[in-house]
């Protein structure tokens, strides 16, 4: 149950609990049930259900059985020399945490028990220092905040666990991507001349070019990029060794981002290699329409040029022989 949030009434700060709390008392005698009852139905819980147990075996019994909405801790003896109370609640909150117990606790100390505090100090309880015990004008005041800490502390491990599981599905994805533009490397058929590789400059130059456009965004670098289209067309570099290339940078990338999101990433990479591909393949056409492609070559994509040459090409063939 969460409590509602604080409302102010005048100059005091009142609290509102859920109208039902199942709270387990755990201390060395039973609590006066309606004066705990009266401070809680004055923070608007009228339907208190109470469980007292006496030694903490008793409660970690019962919280396997049933749950609780916050648990209450109140002893009369704090000393650590006896071994008693000081050992039990010590070994009580441990075996909360060991059994995966998140309900809500607060333990009600007395002032300056400094020894109890240092032994206590990586415990999610939250603590109230006062000399009245179960009596504390404070304690419902306590227990709010007690719920409302452990709500926020559930909250926060949800977010935790969906925002690690949205990262590895994003890797997911990515090592998808990844695998099919190498598939489509592989199965692509190689260029007549393989020519030389392509410089150790060029793989830099592209690289800053990549990890600045993923981290400016769309349309900052296009006339590098176009300028980068211009020099490779020039140069002869195949299509495939420029998307090898995009590859290769890219899980470079991707390997330097740890478990950090890479969705991100792969969108604007996407968007670079499709922008270098498109100016790539551009200029090579204006480099074939200036040197000429013959009967078979881009216009046989047209179809009113390959009608014409199919409609032809038998006429030709059946002309009587002079």
């Amino acid at each position: 149950m969460k409590p509602t949030a604080h409302e102010s009434t005048g100059d005091e700060m009142s609290i509102r609990l859920p109208s039902r709390l199942r709270l387990l008392c755990l201390g060395d005698e039973e609590p006066s049930w309606s004066g705990l009852a009266m401070r809680l139905g004055a923070c608007g819980c009228d339907e208190p259900q109470f469980r007292w147990c006496l030694s903490s075996t008793h409660a970690l019994t019962l919280l396997r059985e049933t749950g609780f909405d916050c648990i209450l801790i109140a002893r009369e003896d704090w000393q650590a020399g006896n071994g008693g109370s000081h050992a039990d609640v010590i070994d009580f909150l441990a075996a909360l945490q060991a059994a995966g117990h998140n309900e809500p606790t607060v333990v009600v100390l007395p002032p300056n028990l400094d020894s109890l505090l240092v032994d206590l100090a990586d415990s999610p309880a939250e603590f109230l220092f006062s000399d009245q015990g179960w009596q504390s004008p404070a304690i419902a005041a306590w227990i709010y905040r007690a719920i409302r800490r452990s709500d926020d502390l559930q909250q926060s491990r949800r977010l935790s666990r969906a925002d690690d599981h949205r990262t590895r599905r994003e890797r997911s994805e990515t090592s998808h991507v990844i695998d099919e533009l190498r598939r489509i490397l592989d199965e692509s058929p190689p260029p007549d001349d393989d020519g030389e590789p392509l410089p150790a400059q060029i793989h830099k130059f592209y690289a800053d070019m990549l990890r600045t456009h993923v981290i400016m965004g769309v349309g900052r670098l296009s006339g590098e990029i176009r300028k980068l289209a211009e020099a490779l067309a020039v140069a002869g570099v195949p299509p495939g060794a420029v998307l090898a290339m995009h590859l290769e940078q890219l899980e470079s990338l991707v390997d330097g981002l740890g478990s950090r999101s890479s969705r991100h990433v792969m969108v604007r990479a996407d968007v670079l290699g499709t922008e270098l591909m498109l100016h790539l393949a551009e200029c090579y056409r204006h480099k074939s329409s200036r040197t000429g492609l013959g009967d078979f070559g881009i216009d046989l994509l047209h179809a009113e040029s390959l009608r014409q040459k199919s409609s032809h090409g038998p006429v030709a063939e059946n002309r009587p022989p002079s």
